[in-house]
């Protein structure tokens, strides 16, 4: 079996000219005014953080919207973040917020996406999109996970009677994928990394999602399905290249399909977080 390379920078190419073409078609109907324009908020100077956030600003650039950045040391208080927050949700001129994950570990997450504006939640955080999302409901789609969906769809793979395991259970990343992929009619497994049960069930999986920010974490130990679609959304620094949680040596000729590290999933949540400014825009404004 010959694996199959899901390009994602070329998906994202595509979106992105789309949001473009929509964006300038926004402006010049002349029914919204102003630029739309996001806040980033980053705690500390995590090396997988600096790589997406630099990303980010040079395609949100690219489409014409404004970027600021807030970036804090690692000792700053919670409650000094909460202040911009709010702050942020009451000016006119901030379409979107975005807090940059992982944060502190002496920073409680639920409280800072909690006080988000619902309408400048363009990461679908905020525990009131989150529930929307699981009815189907929210505005905003999280960024990472309905990324997946897109790019699954892009390459007409995307198969609802299959079995998806996702490894990692992050509230940015592995919950929001696996309500996603219920959404969508899979049937779901959620695992711990530290499952003593994780290769028996990643046997099983005819789409695996990773996500547990582990360079080479599924490697030759791991018995994968054949013709299996892996998404390796990890993002690491070895030996000082990018690399993902999955060794690609480890799954070629037996998985069907995989993504790339770098160009898999981050260019496409990079292009649904593009939509999701465009779409904070419109209700703002």
């Amino acid at each position: 079996m010959i694996t199959k390379i899901l390009n994602g920078k070329y998906i994202s190419n595509i979106l992105n000219k789309n949001i473009k073409n929509k964006y300038i078609k926004i402006l010049n109907s002349r029914k919204y005014l102003g630029i739309p324009s996001i806040a980033i908020i980053y705690v500390g100077d995590n090396i997988s953080s600096n790589i997406y956030i630099k990303n980010k600003i040079k395609k949100i650039e690219y489409i014409g919207y404004r970027v600021y950045i807030y970036k804090f040391d690692y000792n700053v208080k919670e409650c000094i973040i909460i202040r911009l927050i709010n702050l942020l949700n009451i000016n006119n001129n901030i379409h979107g917020i975005l807090v940059q994950f992982p944060l502190p570990s002496n920073i409680n997450s639920l409280n800072i996406v909690s006080n988000i504006n619902c309408n400048k939640d363009i990461d679908c955080l905020n525990p009131y999109n989150f529930g929307k999302l699981c009815y189907k409901k929210s505005y905003f789609r999280p960024c990472t996970a309905y990324g997946i969906i897109i790019l699954l769809q892009k390459y007409n793979i995307l198969n609802n009677k299959s079995y998806a395991v996702v490894i990692g259970i992050s509230n940015v990343i592995g919950k929001p994928i696996c309500i996603e992929l219920l959404n969508y009619g899979y049937t779901v497994t959620l695992v711990n990394k530290n499952c003593i049960y994780i290769k028996e069930i990643i046997e099983q999986a005819d789409l695996l999602i990773i996500a547990v920010g582990i360079p080479n974490f599924i490697n030759n130990k791991f018995n994968i399905k054949k013709g299996s679609i892996i998404i390796d959304v990890g993002i690491n620094i070895l030996n000082n290249k990018i690399v993902g949680d999955v060794n690609m040596n480890s799954v070629v000729n037996k998985a069907s399909y995989i993504t790339p590290v770098p160009g898999g999933i981050g260019p496409v949540t990079i292009s649904i977080l593009l939509n999701n400014i465009l779409n904070s825009f419109i209700i703002n404004s």
